[in-house]
């Protein structure tokens, strides 16, 4: 099950990407052009090294925080009878909304403000993801992997793959990012609801606030 929902959420970091890109069906789910996906000739970030490291250090840095939020807010909804799933709706939000500083970022990572939108609602979504597989997995190093990945996929898109009209409008691919996440968040909790709350209760063992 981890194997198998760590390659899903693999292939729904590409999907998000290529779905900005594509100008056929096709190029939406399977017929992906690999080449507009390259961290040696980013558009946004022209040294490797630099986008290697600002991608890691997101990775590392917001799955902590994400860390210390699920554990606060599963103390907080100790009582509650659905605090775990409060928890992680809570701590997704959290993430979601930190993003909207984006807009103020700097060059080379400035954003307009549609693409913050996107950013933030994709956020929830993928923060979702992550807080249910945490629990399901109990490794941070996990997500933070997966975390990284997506930074890296997203800030290596080439000069060539942001250039001309794509097939699916913002409004729909946004959508459909994150109905995704949410699909495959849903079925990894439903499916180990009982290891998932095992997993809460030990890490608020014995914590009080």
């Amino acid at each position: 099950m981890l194997i198998l929902t760590a390659s899903l959420s693999i292939w729904i970091i590409l999907f998000s990407a290529f779905n900005f890109m594509a100008i056929n069906w096709s190029e939406v789910f399977w017929n992906w052009n690999f080449s507009l996906i390259n961290p040696l000739d980013s558009k946004k970030v022209k040294n490797v090294w630099e986008l290697l490291f600002f991608s890691a250090r997101a990775g590392i840095a917001e799955e902590s925080e994400r860390y210390i939020n699920l554990l606060l807010l599963l103390i907080i909804f100790k009582s509650r009878k659905l605090r775990v799933e409060w928890s992680i709706l809570g701590s997704s939000f959290i993430f979601a909304l930190s993003h909207i500083l984006n807009v103020f970022s700097a060059p080379p990572y400035q954003m307009k403000p549609d693409q913050v939108v996107h950013q933030v609602v994709n956020a929830f979504g993928i923060g979702c993801f992550l807080a249910v597989l945490f629990l399901y997995s109990g490794k941070l190093w996990l997500t933070m992997l997966i975390h990284t990945f997506a930074d890296i996929v997203a800030l290596s898109i080439t000069s060539i793959g942001m250039i001309g009209e794509t097939l699916l409008d913002p409004f729909t691919q946004t959508f459909i990012d994150l109905s995704s996440w949410l699909i495959l968040a849903a079925i990894l909790f439903l499916f180990n609801k009982q290891t998932v709350k095992h997993t809460a209760t030990i890490l608020t063992k014995n914590k009080n606030i």
